[in-house]
């Protein structure tokens, strides 16, 4: 007994990543690059993507990204979605919008950001 720990922790790990992983091409599938000042109208294709995206990633912050808040690993997951995010940045909050972020180097980011823009 007592050898499955290393095992589930393991596979916890390797779930962790795999979801980051399928959070990150879903956006650049379904989404892709944003424009700065771009909108998208209510319930059209465009806008069904972008929720189906939204909630994925808000399911990915509650299992995952609450794990890492202040770490280098919530800067690269931010990084690979498309945001600005300075190498030494302190994120203590999520987003969503990411093509629409750039947060400084040495920054630190509390609180809500919202950068979308929606039409009717």
């Amino acid at each position: 007994g007592g050898r499955g720990g290393p095992l589930i922790l393991s596979a916890i790990v390797l779930w962790m990543a795999s979801f980051s992983v399928l959070c990150i091409i879903a956006k650049w599938v379904l989404v892709g690059k944003r424009a700065a000042h771009s909108s998208c109208s209510l319930w059209s294709n465009a806008f069904m993507r972008w929720m189906l995206i939204e909630r994925l990633l808000g399911t990915w912050e509650y299992t995952v990204g609450r794990f890492l808040i202040d770490t280098a690993w919530l800067n690269l997951f931010y990084s690979l979605l498309g945001a600005k995010i300075g190498w030494d940045a302190r994120l203590h909050t999520f987003f969503r919008d990411t093509d629409m972020i750039s947060v400084g180097r040495g920054a630190t980011m509390k609180g809500k950001l919202y950068g979308r823009i929606l039409a009717r």
